[in-house]
């Protein structure tokens, strides 16, 4: 591992508090979604293969508020750098992310765009590899990550969804290209999300985790999510293994016809609409509470970067 250092010209990033140790930067580049952004850069970072983890908070949420995932740590460990997007309440008043509501789809639009900017910002900035950039989420946060990971595909290399789901076709939503098709004719069709010039080169591997007593995103979100991604990664006979974890928790893993497992899902049977948290990963409290298994240790290990 090296020591990654200094911050290109151009870039304000301020002094990480001791209490959060994540850094704003305020001058990455064009912002059309007028969100905020932070990283957690290790002291030591990898020298070859260097990952980017971009973590997207839920509603109400905040980029210090979701660094309690444990992720943090877990690039100190590891070499990883995190990038954490954040919602300002006058794009939404609760900050959630905009991803499902009403001819919403021109937010959703900007923001996304907004992160796509910050993602390169990082990679000049961090030397980060174009081939190991991962995205994950809670809430809203997760809603949106599996939009832009079904929708960027070559961007992202992987990732990790918990308490969100699969795509749904509202008013103003256009559908995703080869993944969810939209046949509202009326909608004006959303050239950001249709933007891919036929079948991408790859689709990006997927954990997708959900409580099944979650009460704010219903547990068939889970599973309209599977069923997507199994068709996108034309998974059609039933090609998965189950198996019980501690905690109550099930999971399975979905290969291709070649074994490698693309998909994989955890069912937090006695679970609400939270985030697993453990010792020594994470801090428990509010959406985080503290489990048997860590949501954000098993995502790192899913990406293939611990």
């Amino acid at each position: 591992m090296i020591f990654c250092g200094g911050i290109a010209q151009g870039a304000d990033t301020t002094a990480k508090p001791a209490d959060s140790a994540l850094a704003k930067v305020e001058n990455f580049g064009p912002n059309p979604g007028n969100l905020s952004m932070y990283e957690y850069v290790p002291e030591y970072v990898a020298e070859n293969k260097l990952a980017l983890v971009v973590a997207l908070h839920g509603c109400n949420g905040s980029a210090k508020q979701f660094s309690k995932a444990g992720f943090n740590e877990l690039a100190e460990k590891y070499g990883f750098i995190v990038l954490y997007p954040e919602q300002k309440t006058e794009n939404n008043n609760i900050r959630c992310f905009n991803h499902s509501r009403p001819n919403m789809a021109s937010a959703r639009e900007r923001e996304s765009a907004s992160i796509l900017q910050m993602i390169s910002y990082m990679i000049a900035e961090h030397g980060i590899s174009k081939k190991y950039v991962f995205i994950t989420g809670f809430s809203s946060g997760g809603q949106f990550a599996n939009i832009l990971a079904a929708t960027y595909p070559e961007t992202f290399r992987a990732a990790a969804i918990i308490g969100a789901g699969g795509y749904v076709c509202k008013p103003g939503h256009a559908g995703i290209r080869e993944f969810a098709e939209c046949d509202d004719e009326e909608d004006e069709m959303d050239e950001a999300l249709l933007h891919i010039p036929g079948k991408p080169l790859r689709w990006p591997k997927i954990s997708i985790w959900h409580g099944k007593k979650d009460k704010n995103v219903p547990y068939s979100a889970m599973e309209l999510a599977v069923e997507q991604w199994k068709f996108a990664h034309k998974i059609r006979r039933k090609r998965h293994t189950k198996k019980k974890l501690p905690g109550d928790i099930l999971y399975q893993a979905y290969k291709t016809s070649r074994g490698h497992v693309m998909i994989e899902s955890y069912s937090m049977n006695s679970r609400a609409h939270t985030v697993p948290v453990s010792e020594n990963c994470g801090i428990p409290g509010g959406d985080f509470s503290l489990e048997k298994i860590c949501f954000a240790r098993k995502a790192i290990q899913f990406f293939g970067i611990h």
